[in-house]
């Protein structure tokens, strides 16, 4: 039974299959792509598109037969350079011609002298494709020269005319206009370049001389055009200040439009000093060249720089406690030393001179490192103008006061305040009164002389001398 329902099933899928085909017959459309120019030429290698996607590509005649079934299907044929075309065949057609407009699109191009910068009239311009097609044209009195040209192709392209050197190049076209700018190079003329052998950059007013003659300096961009003929050795010598002098031989050929001349700078070793105002030399500075710090002074207050090149710097030196200072030195061969004096760079601080009793003291002699610098005023006050980070020894003295000192290092937070103590006085030893002794003295010889002159002022009689002897023999 299972067998019987197979045999059914498979009859009837055939029988189906016939209908279908009765119904939409397979179809043949035979499709031919040709250029529609005044010349008709078949287009290969055209995509064709069915309903929106792709079928198939035209050969090497521009043909392709497309077979289908059903209803025609919607076709669009689109090749690189044409404009795409799009149709639907009619239900009997059993050939259809497709001719594509060409896509076209204006290339201008512009021709200048490469050393005047000026624009270059009647010089041919011509683009051509692969399979022959050429557009030319020649340029302008503003040396422009315009092409209709294809789109979305490569040509070739060839400037040529006068006295230049032939350019050739390759275009590729797209849908938009575009334009392009060329430089011609005389062919009796080749530029020398000069460029700095480390930076690379052209150096300006090179003084060159070709074959012993001198034939000018390089311009802004480092060129010089020379008349030098090619095929034949030249000795280019080439000078500037700061390089090392240069001597090539060359042959220029054909294809030489421009030769490179490097120069090499030469180097210097600078030394650079730096001291104080009393010509003592400042360790620590900072020393930098164009902004960039290359080290710090030593305890002989130098430092050396070496391979600098010969040209302009700016020399920056700092260092804490003193005012900056640059200076612009065009470096030569000679200036190897360079010397900064700096300044100190002041900050004030205040002295207040005080008695124990807290009272001000005017008139104070003030002293910094042993010398005298300033005397308070009214108030006991000064100002000192001292270097920041420096070991001061402040003193202060006043007659009738001890001395007093102290050290600081600025800045200070407040002022500095000295106390002076008075001096206690001295103790003197009391003198011998002599002239009370006198005094006294005097009294006792005035009154003696008062009693010598009531006694008669005569001697004792020799009665009375002789009475007093006979006192002592009887004492005896």
């Amino acid at each position: 039974m299972e067998h019987k329902i197979r045999k059914l099933v498979s009859g009837g899928g055939i029988v189906l299959l016939i209908c279908l085909l009765a119904i939409f017959p397979v179809c043949g459309l035979n499709i031919m792509v040709f250029e529609q120019t005044d010349r008709t030429a078949p287009i290969p290698q055209a995509l064709i598109y069915t309903n929106g996607e792709y079928a198939a590509t035209t050969n090497e005649n521009g043909t392709y037969n497309l077979s289908y079934e059903g209803y025609p299907p919607a076709l669009r044929i689109a090749k690189a350079g044409y404009r795409d075309w799009t149709g639907k065949p009619l239900v009997n057609d059993t050939l259809l011609l497709v001719p594509l407009q060409i896509r076209n699109c204006t290339y201008i191009i512009q021709v200048f002298d490469a050393d005047t910068l000026l624009p270059l009239p009647d010089i041919q311009v011509k683009a051509s494709l692969p399979d022959g097609t050429t557009r030319q044209n020649r340029t302008n009195s503003n040396g422009t020269a315009l092409l209709p040209l294809r789109t979305e192709q490569v040509y070739d392209l060839t400037i040529a005319g006068g006295t230049y050197q032939t350019i050739r190049d390759k275009l590729v076209t797209r849908f938009e206009d575009t334009a392009a700018q060329y430089s011609m190079i005389r062919s009796d003329r080749i530029s020398l370049h000069v460029l700095d052998a480390d930076t690379k950059h052209p150096v300006a007013d090179v003084q060159i001389l070709t074959d012993g003659k001198d034939s000018g300096k390089t311009n802004a961009k480092g060129i010089l055009i020379t008349n030098m003929s090619r095929g034949v050795d030249h000795m280019i010598e080439a000078r500037s200040p700061g390089y090392e002098k240069t001597i090539l031989q060359k042959n220029p050929g054909e294809e030489d439009l421009i030769l490179d001349v490097v120069l090499v700078p030469l180097k210097s070793t600078v030394f650079v000093s730096v001291y104080d105002p009393a010509k003592q030399p400042i360790e620590g500075a900072d020393v930098r060249i164009d902004g960039n710090s290359v080290g710090l002074t030593t305890q002989y207050g130098r430092i050396s720089i070496p391979d600098l090149e010969i040209r302009s710097y700016l020399f920056s030196v700092s260092k804490k406690g003193y005012k900056p200072e640059s200076r612009s030195i065009d470096l030569t061969s000679n200036n190897s030393d360079i010397i900064f004096d700096l300044s100190p760079d002041l900050i004030s601080v205040p002295v207040l001179i005080r008695d124990n009793q807290s009272k001000s003291l005017s008139n104070a002699s003030i002293m910094v490192n042993g010398s005298q610098v300033a005397v308070s005023n009214s108030n006991g006050t000064a100002t000192l103008s001292l270097i920041e980070n420096q070991t001061y020894h402040i003193g202060a003295n006043l007659s009738g006061y001890l001395q007093n000192n102290t050290t600081i290092i600025p800045p200070v937070s407040s002022p500095v305040i000295l106390v002076l103590n008075p001096k206690e006085k001295e103790k003197t030893a009391t003198p011998f009164p002599w002239i009370d002794v006198g005094i006294i003295i005097l009294v006792v010889l005035v009154l003696l002389g008062i009693l010598y002159f009531r006694g008669g002022g005569k001697r004792p009689s020799s009665r009375a001398k002789k009475r007093r002897i006979d006192l002592r023999k009887r004492s005896l």
